[in-house]
């Protein structure tokens, strides 16, 4: 029978996610100031669009500041936040891979932000002459591919208290273990639930004490207390 435990499961493979360094950190200093020389700065408001889907993909984005929803729109005209990249990971990395395609999903500011725009034959000049372009960039899918590998074990197998606890546990590393921006909307946008659901999972977490509920935020208060009450519900 599946279950999620506390600690020798998704808990710990988070946590193991959270040890891998940024697309940006794998980089040395000469191939960072050269990347960043050869950019222009972006930046943007609070729920501003970075690119939506369909757009024609020219550039690739590195977030400086803030964070950025990836989404993608669901056959019911939703939309579901399948990452939230923040400083020093890179966006829109297709327009690199496949030249001339379009964007597969949307980028959207989670609050204000600043971004490197790097077009493309930057970023293409830069692989020719540095071989950790590519290593960077092929450690950065790696990784993201486990990210969704096991992000869909707990959305397929997972109940949705359990899918919102693997979300917050990103979010408080994300943030340093301090109180998570972001609305109850789009948390549910990140675990697939319907907002009513994710509000009474996020109460009863409240009443145990595991987090604390601001206006426009979340706080989680512990860790793998939140994993241990939502493993069976």
């Amino acid at each position: 029978m599946f279950s999620l435990k506390p600690r020798d499961g998704w808990l710990a493979t988070r946590e193991a996610f959270d040890m891998v360094p940024t697309f940006f950190e794998r980089l040395g200093e000469v191939q960072r100031l050269w990347l960043l020389n050869g950019s222009t700065t972006k930046t943007l408001a609070d729920g501003e669009y970075l690119f939506h889907q369909g757009d024609r993909a020219k550039c690739v984005y590195l977030i400086q500041t803030g964070r950025v929803a990836v989404t993608v729109e669901t056959a019911r005209g939703e939309r579901l936040i399948v990452r939230a990249p923040g400083p020093g990971e890179i966006v829109g990395e297709l327009a690199v891979l496949l030249p001339e395609t379009f964007r597969s999903a949307a980028a959207c500011a989670l609050q204000s932000s600043t971004v490197s725009v790097i077009h493309r034959d930057r970023f293409v000049q830069a692989q020719s002459q540095w071989p950790e372009f590519d290593r960077a960039l092929a450690c950065d899918l790696a990784m993201r591919l486990a990210e969704l590998t096991q992000r869909m074990v707990v959305t397929q197998f997972g109940t949705v208290g359990q899918r919102l606890a693997e979300r917050l546990l990103e979010l408080d590393e994300i943030t340093q273990h301090s109180t998570i921006a972001v609305t109850q909307e789009s948390l549910s946008a990140m675990v697939g639930g319907v907002r009513q659901t994710v509000n009474r999972a996020l109460c009863a977490a409240e009443r145990a004490k595991l987090v604390e509920l601001h206006r426009g935020g979340v706080r989680v208060l512990d860790r793998p207390g939140l994993v241990q009450f939502f493993q069976f519900q």
